[in-house]
């Protein structure tokens, strides 16, 4: 099944590793998916700052664990978790993440040096 299809009949999107990047955090966020990722290099950079879905690392790999699933079942429980996370995934990529504001934004860099 392509991964877009996934994405399109999911209702949060985990990401569990400590893994670099965060492009497909960035196309879960396209489809308005809740994202429940750790505070790190490339998925909780993709989120942003504030985002209600970030779980803190903890010190240890079974606080790590204890915490991710607990905001996991918070946000599966909580509906209104869930639509904040939501429009703070739309509201990112519209602002962040979509090629048209990052164009606009490098041309604005590139004008400024001239």
């Amino acid at each position: 099944m392509p991964f877009q299809l996934i994405l399109q009949n999911s209702d949060i999107y985990i990401c569990p590793s400590f893994e670099g990047g965060g492009i497909a955090v960035a196309e879960a966020m396209q489809y308005g998916l809740p994202i429940i990722c750790f505070d790190n290099f490339g998925p909780g950079e993709t989120v942003g700052p504030n985002y209600i879905g970030v779980v803190k690392q903890a010190a240890t790999k079974e606080a790590n664990l204890t915490a991710f699933y607990d905001r996991l079942i918070l946000m599966i429980c909580d509906d209104e978790l869930r639509y904040i996370a939501q429009e703070q995934s739309l509201k990112r990529v519209d602002d962040e993440l979509n090629w048209e504001t990052k164009v606009k934004q490098l041309n604005q860099f590139y004008s400024g040096m001239i």
